[in-house]
């Protein structure tokens, strides 16, 4: 799919626990993903001190200049993305579920915000209002960060977070697919096809037609 204007592979640190099972370690994983050739591959490194969620960073982006550190809002998390942003290290705040956040986590130098419009949604809280807010404050201010709406489930959230002004997604394969369809869009594609059909059977194709 990267041919599609897919924008990269984005982890999380579930993706990251389940798959490196498969591939025995973390390291090997990535590398993997890299083969794949994402135009970014963005990583997401956690620790429980600021120390600790360096080393795991720095770790990160020895892999490759196509890595971005996805880094969780919260203390430790916002004093590393600061040192990232210092070293011209590019970064995704994610677990962000309120404008303040956005906001500070903005000041201290993400490149790219994600809002969790997913979860907001499941936990019947208004994703709409969240991402829109979030682009609201941007408006009109240099040097904001990109907004990536976090954990779409399906297409009706995709939505929503683009009507709210969400610059891209972090979805599924599944949900790509299904955001590219409609009821409308099938049925004209069949009125279509039909009439190629048509064409075909009445040997009007010449040239048009794999022999």
């Amino acid at each position: 799919m990267m041919p599609l204007g897919i924008s990269g592979i984005i982890t999380n640190n579930i993706i990251l626990r389940d798959m490196a099972q498969k591939y025995n370690d973390l390291q090997t994983l990535l590398n993997r993903y890299l083969e794949l050739e994402p135009e970014v591959l963005v990583v997401e490194v956690d620790g429980d001190t600021y120390e600790e969620f360096m080393y795991a960073a720095d770790a990160a982006v020895e892999l490759s200049e196509k890595v971005m550190v996805k880094i969780v809002t919260k203390p430790v998390g916002i004093r590393a993305l600061a040192t990232l942003r210092e070293r011209g290290i590019r970064t995704m705040a994610t677990t962000i579920f309120s404008l303040n956040q956005a906001v500070l986590m903005t000041a201290a130098g993400a490149t790219w915000v994600a809002p969790f419009v997913g979860p907001t949604m499941a936990w019947g809280g208004d994703g709409f209002e969240l991402v829109n807010q979030i682009s609201e404050a941007y408006k009109n201010r240099p040097d904001t960060p990109g907004i990536m709406a976090g954990i779409i489930r399906d297409a009706a959230h995709a939505h929503v977070a683009y009507a709210a002004g969400a610059d891209a997604l972090i979805t599924f394969p599944s949900v790509y697919w299904e955001m590219l369809s409609h009821p409308g869009t099938d049925q004209w594609n069949r009125t279509f096809r039909d009439a190629w059909t048509e064409l075909e059977n009445r040997d009007q194709l010449g040239g048009f037609l794999r022999e």
